[in-house]
């Protein structure tokens, strides 16, 4: 109860005082956010007289009736902001007097600067003498001093606000402290109990529960510790004193009954043993001439019940014994007989079925060869067939090669076609160029005859020009001939390109056709391979089979010929013993 009295006290105490602290921080934030409400209001008031300053201003520099809504406007702003700001400092005198000047300085604002410069501009031909009014700088100085006491009000506020926070970080500062200081005391305290507790507690608890396990163990010279102690540990070392001392009471007590008991018994198989060896004395002079007998070999051997009345059990199961043993005697001895008869039938089927089995042998054998011969023949049928595929495969891949080469070459001679044309047209313009040159040069030739004297070398190089201009004309009428013979010439070898191209085609296709059927022929080629494969590997597998019942047939022949053996063997060992079938014993020994 100490222990964990203690640690209760020091976490309540601990808890008490984050409380405090936890409070103290909510008082600290509800003040800030009260004081930003109040920097929000002198924000919004400044605001506003800015808005009726430049409403007014806006007003009096254009005389337009707009100008004045941002003035009205402001004004019914400041004042629920100066409303709101009163109200949010009631308790502080000195933001109440600095409110009060605020609201006397915007009245005297109104009154000296506002209304007059409105009435002024609302006046026609007055706009000027309001713009004057406004210019002397009196409205500037009570707006400054408004804003002064804003600043006064807004700095104010600001100032509470850094101490609150002050007071915030040290609240913080404090819980963090009394919490670490709060855990340690706690931890410190449970450590310490634990130690106490554990030295008076639970070392004796682990002393008792071992001398306890050692007790119930067996072993009662164990020291009881704790015995005299005045708490609940020493009742319990008591008791545990008191079962120790009735267990060594308990074992004495049964010591003492055991001895008791063990020489009783003792007398009782002395006097058992003495009547034992006394029957089975008795027993053993009645019963030696039948197990005699018995050892001996003969079978008939009996004993009697009425002369052994104590042991009248044992001779009957002695005498059903000996009848079983006879009577399986005699079977066997006929069993052997049926055996010995069904080992010669068994004897001559296995020779029979060894020759029959070595002739299938050998016939296997040259199954499985000319298979062979065959299965090589068809592999390289395959072979063949697989070469005439690749050689037909090349064959088709350059048909159509050759068929893509011969459709270029139709291309190309198309475009030289086209190129004929269009050299043809500029052939054409070229004739025509001569043509105009020639009559160009005649026309210089008359202009030069009308010009005497002055024009004759002018009418040489008109006469030149002319030449050259003749001569042009008809290098472009045989280039024109030329180009014409050459364009009959590629139509024609366009037609035969053409046609080679065609008949390439149709060696593809025919080639393809070809290629097809040795593909064909190849994959049967190869099945057949696979399958004579197959069946040569089956017949070898028939071969070894057959190789090995041989092999089976030579052993069971050897085994049954052993086992004949062993059957006469056993007939000439059963065979000395008598038993009420010894004619047929005799019978046997004839026969064999």
């Amino acid at each position: 109860m100490i222990a964990f009295a203690a640690i209760l006290v020091s976490v309540g105490a601990m808890s008490a005082l984050v409380w405090w602290d936890l409070q103290a921080i909510q008082t600290a934030n509800a003040w800030d956010i009260h004081t930003m409400k109040v920097i929000d209001a002198e924000a919004a008031a400044e605001k506003a007289m800015i808005d009726q300053e430049t409403g007014l201003r806006g007003y009096i520099i254009s005389g337009e009736k707009s100008f004045l809504e941002p003035y009205e406007r402001g004004a019914v702003e400041f004042t629920a902001a100066v409303d709101r700001m009163a109200d949010l400092t009631r308790d502080n005198p000195e933001q109440q007097a600095r409110i009060a000047e605020l609201r006397k300085r915007r009245d005297e604002w109104v009154e000296q600067v506002a209304k007059p410069e409105i009435a002024l501009a609302s006046t026609p031909g007055m706009l000027q003498a309001a713009q004057d009014m406004e210019c002397t700088g009196v409205g500037k100085g009570i707006m400054d001093g408004i804003r002064e006491l804003v600043e006064e009000i807004s700095g104010a506020e600001r100032a509470l606000l850094a101490t609150r926070s002050q007071a915030l970080a040290s609240a913080f500062t404090h819980g963090y402290v009394v919490i670490a200081l709060g855990c340690l005391v706690a931890v410190s305290t449970a450590i310490g109990f634990g130690v106490v507790l554990t030295r008076m507690v639970a070392q004796p608890l682990g002393a008792m529960t071992r001398v306890m396990k050692t007790l119930a163990g067996g072993d009662t010279t164990v020291e009881v510790v704790g015995v005299g102690r005045g708490d609940e540990l020493g009742d319990m070392a008591e008791a545990v004193e008191v079962f120790r001392l009735a267990a060594i009471e308990k074992a004495k007590t049964e010591a003492q009954i055991e001895a008791e008991r063990a020489a009783a018994e003792a007398k009782r198989r002395e006097a058992e043993a003495a009547a034992t060896a006394a029957a089975r004395d008795s027993f053993v002079a009645a019963i030696r001439p039948s197990f005699e007998r018995l050892a001996t070999g003969d079978l008939t051997a009996r004993l009697d019940p009425q002369r052994n009345a104590d042991y009248a059990e044992v001779c009957t199961l002695f005498n059903t014994s000996v009848t079983s043993l006879e009577d399986t005697f005699g079977a066997v001895l006929t069993s052997i007989g049926a055996i010995r008869a069904g080992l010669e039938e068994i004897n001559t089927a296995s020779n029979d079925l060894a020759q029959r089995t070595e002739q299938q042998a050998a016939n296997l054998e040259e199954t499985v060869a000319a298979l062979g011969q065959v299965s090589s023949g068809v592999a390289r049928t395959a072979e063949g067939a697989g070469k005439a595929r690749g050689t037909a495969q090349a064959a088709r891949g350059n048909a159509e090669k050759g068929g893509e080469i011969v459709a270029k070459a139709v291309t190309a001679m198309s475009a030289i076609e086209k190129s004929s044309e269009e050299i043809g047209k500029i052939i054409g313009v070229i004739d025509e160029i001569a043509f105009q040159t020639n009559l160009l040069a005649l026309n210089a030739g008359v202009e030069a005859a009308r010009a005497g004297e002055a024009g004759k070398g002018f009418a040489v190089v008109a006469q030149e020009v002319r030449g050259l201009a003749q001569r042009s004309a008809e290098a472009a009428r045989e280039i024109k001939d030329l180009i014409s013979t050459s364009a009959g010439h590629v139509e024609d070898g366009v037609e035969l390109v053409t046609a080679t191209g065609r008949s390439l085609e149709e060696i593809v296709a025919r080639v393809t056709e070809m290629s097809a059927v040795v593909a064909e022929i190849a994959s049967s080629a190869g099945e057949q391979s696979g399958s004579l494969r197959e069946v040569s590997a089956a017949a070898d597998q028939m071969d070894k089979v057959t190789q090995q019942n041989a092999a089976m047939v030579e052993e069971a022949t050897a085994a049954t010929r052993t086992l004949t053996d062993e059957t006469e063997t056993l007939g000439r060992l059963i065979s000395g013993f008598k038993t009420r079938h010894s004619n047929a014993n005799a019978r046997l020994r004839a026969a064999a």
